[in-house]
């Protein structure tokens, strides 16, 4: 999970950087179109990479370009908030995007946990590969221990439980989150750069 996280968090904060200059220059729906364009990506690699270990470097890769997303349409939409309600309401313009959003990313984490419980399957490595469990592992879960999920490893164990079926549906649910996000960008966000007082009176 780390190894996922740090590209992201990484290409999230450089487009976080320049989102700002990119959105007062070329405007904050096209930008936003750019996001959503580039979120496409990611799931895209995840689900023709290939279903082996090799297969885990596309999945990190595809973490830049869901970083990348986020920076660019969550600033965007932030910047769009703020132009509608105008400057005597940035702070709360801000606040209501990041209510709003953090509300969405609360909703779907517990549908994102409802598919993983469905669709991921672990079992101990050394029952399908030539692999066998550290001492300290089969002394921690015991000889019949189970190994249900990725959150339920030991640290002994930590590398002896093997779970499949992250590439499939999940990302497939996260194509078409890009694809419905693109689409209601294209179709219902209206352009507010040139909104007097858009781009900001000192």
């Amino acid at each position: 999970k780390t190894s996922f996280l740090v590209p992201f968090a990484v290409f999230k904060a450089l487009c976080n950087l320049v989102v700002g200059g990119l959105a007062d220059r070329y405007g904050r729906k096209r930008i936003a179109m750019l996001g959503w364009a580039v979120g496409l990506i990611a799931p895209t690699m995840v689900l023709s990479a290939p279903t082996t270990p090799e297969g885990w470097v596309t999945v990190v890769s595809s973490a830049a370009f869901l970083g990348m997303q986020q920076g660019l349409v969550w600033s965007c939409m932030i910047l769009s908030m703020m132009d509608l309600c105008g400057a005597d309401a940035r702070g709360f313009a801000s606040g209501l995007n990041e209510t709003v959003g953090y509300t969405a990313v609360a909703i779907f984490a517990q549908v994102y946990g409802g598919i993983e419980r469905r669709v991921v399957t672990c079992q101990w490595k050394d029952s399908v590969a030539d692999y066998t469990r550290p001492p300290d592992c089969v002394e921690a879960a015991g000889a019949t221990g189970h190994c249900s999920g990725p959150d339920d490893w030991m640290p002994a164990c930590a590398g002896s439980c093997m779970c499949t079926g992250y590439t499939g549906e999940p990302f497939r649910v996260q194509l078409a989150l890009m694809i419905t996000g693109g689409a209601i960008t294209v179709g219902l966000l209206r352009e507010t750069l040139f909104i007097d007082g858009a781009k900001g009176k000192s």
